[in-house]
């Protein structure tokens, strides 16, 4: 595995994305390798994500305003978040600012039978 892969989780959630991850790496293999940084809006959740994936940065952000240095991170995720924002075309033209050239960014949206 590359060293110190600079991964972004917009919008983490559950962890259900981190969860899948350490299944597939031990935790040492992850420490030292990936670098994971996971947003949310709620305190609740980050207080619950910071407790449950102890080698991961979790920090309260907004989609619309990310508090990264452009060019930041080899690989964004932005996993069924969309359709929660008003400014989904905004927020991922923003992920592309953060993402370093060439590297990996994938959004996916939830579809609801409303």
């Amino acid at each position: 595995m590359r060293k110190n892969i600079q991964i972004l989780n917009l919008g983490a959630g559950n962890g259900a994305l981190e969860a899948c991850v350490y299944k597939q790496c031990d935790s040492q293999d992850l420490a030292t390798s990936i670098n994971w940084t996971g947003t949310d809006i709620t305190n609740k959740t980050l207080k619950k994500l910071k407790q449950r994936f102890l080698n991961c940065t979790f920090c309260k952000a907004k989609l619309t305003k990310l508090p990264f240095k452009n060019k930041s991170f080899d690989m964004i995720f932005l996993l069924e978040v969309l359709e929660y924002i008003k400014s989904a075309p905004n927020t991922v033209l923003n992920c592309f600012e953060d993402i370093k050239d060439g590297d990996f960014f994938m959004p996916r949206r939830s579809f609801r039978a409303d």
